[in-house]
Parts: structure tokens; C-alpha cells; sequence
């Protein structure tokens, strides 16, 4: 595997763990009710922070990372819930999306960090037209693979390098919406 900038080669499973404060800036500027699933939670950061605010929380991975979260692959996951909050692995989020859209409670809400560059793609054009929110991360966040993480701990986190978003589906909405665009300061 290719050596990234940051001097760690890339996790063949796409597995970067986001810090629990870019959740919390999540819910701190969209409305999420009712409990929330990650489906690609890793070591539970999203669930934990999630838990932090007295929501009620689930996650699985499709690796065993942690013990209290159980081994599945979310694309043939036929679970319902209120709420989707996941950091997906890069080469699979336009499935895992499509598919979260699916089991997601009408009204419930589909939110997926990701790259920016994940906005600039012709091939998901038709995903973007039902999207409600996108929400800039004008501070790059720190996401070590989980590898990195693991034997190093917290201190590897630096300052980040590449640019994130949170985006926002509506479970139940299938046609154009006016997207709006926040910048998370």
C-alpha cells in the first residue's frame, strides 16, 4: 500500500476514526430525534458521543473492533432505524448511503461524514439531488486509521489535512430538494 501525507499507509478497509468532536457539532446544528444507529462504527466513537448527550445509541461494524458492537455488513443489514450517523468507508459510501435511505424511518435522518471531494463526483449526482444539508467542517478534523489509533493513542491526532462534510439525507425524500449549505465554523 501507498504511503499517505500523513506517513501511515491507507487502511485496506477505509477505516479513519473521526473525533467525537465533529459529532457533537453535528447534532449541535441539525435536529436529530429518536435513537441513532452507526453501521460502520469502529471503536463506537460516533455511538459514545451520540450516548454523551442521553440519546439513545447502536452501532455495528463489519470488522470486530470493539467487543460491544457487533460484526455486520450493514449492506445486508434489513434492520429499521430512526436515525443513521456513520463515517463509512470511502469506497463503499455511495451504497451504504443508498441503503441507509432505505432503512431509515421516514422523516429520520441519514448523516455521513466524508471527504469534501465526495461532492465532485458525475456518478453521484443522483444521490446529492435528495440531499437536504451539507455541512462544511472549516476546521479539518484528525482521522488516523483506526490501526494508527489503536497503537498510538489520542496524541497522534495532529492538525488535519483534508477537508470533511457532514451530509445530510431525510429518510422519505426521493426528489430535488434545495440544498443548503452551512459552514460549521
Amino acid at each position: 500500500m501507498a504511503e499517505r501525507r500523513s506517513g501511515h499507509a491507507r487502511d485496506p478497509l477505509d477505516w479513519y476514526v473521526e473525533p467525537a468532536s465533529v459529532v457533537h457539532a453535528l447534532f449541535n446544528h441539525v435536529a436529530i430525534t429518536g435513537a441513532v444507529h452507526d453501521p460502520c462504527c469502529g471503536v463506537g466513537t460516533i455511538p459514545d458521543a451520540v450516548a454523551s448527550r442521553g440519546i439513545a445509541s447502536s452501532g455495528a461494524d463489519i470488522a470486530a473492533r470493539d467487543p460491544r458492537f457487533p460484526v455486520r455488513n450493514f449492506l445486508h443489514d434489513t434492520g429499521t432505524y430512526n436515525n443513521i450517523v456513520t463515517n463509512p468507508p470511502f469506497r463503499a459510501a455511495s451504497d451504504i448511503i443508498r441503503h441507509a435511505k432505505r432503512r431509515v424511518r421516514p422523516g429520520g435522518v441519514v448523516a455521513v461524514i466524508a471527504q469534501a471531494k465526495f461532492l465532485y463526483s458525475q456518478g453521484r449526482v443522483e444521490l446529492f439531488e435528495s440531499c437536504e444539508r451539507v455541512l462544511i467542517l472549516s476546521r479539518r478534523p484528525s482521522m488516523p486509521t483506526g490501526e494508527a489509533l489503536a497503537e498510538h493513542g489520542e496524541s497522534i491526532r495532529g492538525n488535519g489535512s483534508i477537508d470533511f462534510c457532514w451530509c445530510v439525507w431525510r429518510a422519505g425524500v426521493d426528489g430535488p430538494t434545495d440544498c443548503k449549505i452551512d459552514w460549521m465554523l
